[in-house]
């Protein structure tokens, strides 16, 4: 569990995390993070990396390096299909940056993201996900 000076060096308060942690799915998916910081598309920094935990309202990614942009990025999750020869869905999104930590018990960095809005019906898909994935994984 977090302490209360990482939290707050994350710009965190305790029932904040509390609170998240009831309604974050802690699951493993593919993430892309396109930065905005470039007008061709073709030249943007891109990061490829796993989901920690994801929610409604936003995930954590796990990162090698600090990557932590203080701005918004697009956030492409690849979905995994529900039954063999079903294709991936793509949810893609906007978020803004939130937190960053050190995670001495993964020995990586926790990137938090906050998502702003949602391409298309990214955002039911997302909550039909999640609320599908709540039934299959036993809470602790």
């Amino acid at each position: 569990m977090a302490t209360d000076r990482s939290l707050k060096s994350a710009g965190l308060a305790q029932n904040d995390v509390e609170r998240r942690e009831q309604l974050r799915l802690p699951i493993q998916i593919k993430v892309a993070i396109v930065y905005h910081e470039h007008e061709d598309a073709s030249t943007r920094p891109t990061f490829h990396g796993r989901t920690s935990d994801i929610c409604i309202e936003g995930l954590s990614i796990l990162v090698a390096e600090n990557v932590f942009h203080d701005g918004y990025v697009t956030v492409l999750l690849a979905i995994p299909p529900e039954h063999v020869g079903e294709y991936q869905k793509i949810i893609e999104a906007t978020a803004k940056m939130a937190y960053t930590v050190f995670s001495s018990e993964h020995d990586t960095f926790r990137i938090g993201l906050n998502f702003s809005k949602f391409k298309r019906n990214g955002k039911n898909f997302l909550r039909d996900f999640i609320e599908e994935r709540r039934i299959l994984i036993p809470s602790t």
